[in-house]
């Protein structure tokens, strides 16, 4: 009783109170911070809030869908076969046993189904996950020296990675910029931009 408690409830209660806690956190900051003259800014603090509860409610969405049937299973368990002594036929073993083992390993794939959640919910950990592991095959492949048999095009994208990701970053920025018309404004009158 004390391990279904403590392996399958409170943690996901705690994700749960936490998650909400978190919730209620990032509202209450950003009502707050007054908004700032910088509509740029605030639009990207409040797409980085978007993405950190997007982020939250699916990892504990995740985490609750693959413990739930595990909970089930230790409670049948712990109470139909433990307290009233309930006896299988083969079949119904065989039955039991393949439901044990597929929710238990669905379980288990708790532990590293957080890297899954970051890298598919969160742009910014996308991209940084994308620079580190081309940062990381780079050196892998210089120490190596099989960067000589490498294509052309495989070569200038290890080496020039970092240039493409700012390139696009500062076209994301330039994007965002025309779409707001102060800014739009403030560079018309500098003569910064051709409308």
């Amino acid at each position: 009783m004390l391990f279904l408690m403590t392996t399958c409830i409170l943690p996901i209660l705690f994700m749960v109170i936490f998650g909400i806690l978190t919730f209620l956190n990032v509202r209450q900051i950003r009502n707050r911070v007054g908004p700032q003259e910088d509509r740029t800014r605030n639009d990207q603090l409040r797409f980085n809030d978007r993405q950190l509860i997007r982020m939250l409610l699916t990892q504990v969405t995740i985490t609750t869908l693959l413990a739930i049937p595990y909970c089930c299973v230790r409670m049948f368990s712990t109470f139909g076969l433990t307290f009233l002594k309930l006896q299988f036929s083969p079949q119904d073993r065989a039955i039991y046993n393949l439901f044990w083992y597929s929710t238990r390993t669905l379980y288990y794939t708790n532990c590293v189904i957080g890297f899954y959640v970051y890298t598919l919910s969160s742009s910014k950990f996308n991209a940084e996950f994308k620079r580190c592991t081309r940062y990381g095959f780079k050196k892998i492949l210089t120490a190596t020296g099989l960067v000589k048999c490498l294509s052309m095009r495989t070569h200038q994208s290890l080496t020039n990675g970092s240039q493409i990701d700012g390139n696009i970053r500062s076209l994301k920025a330039t994007e965002a910029t025309n779409r707001n018309p102060v800014a739009l404004k403030q560079r018309i009158i500098a003569g910064t931009t051709n409308v």
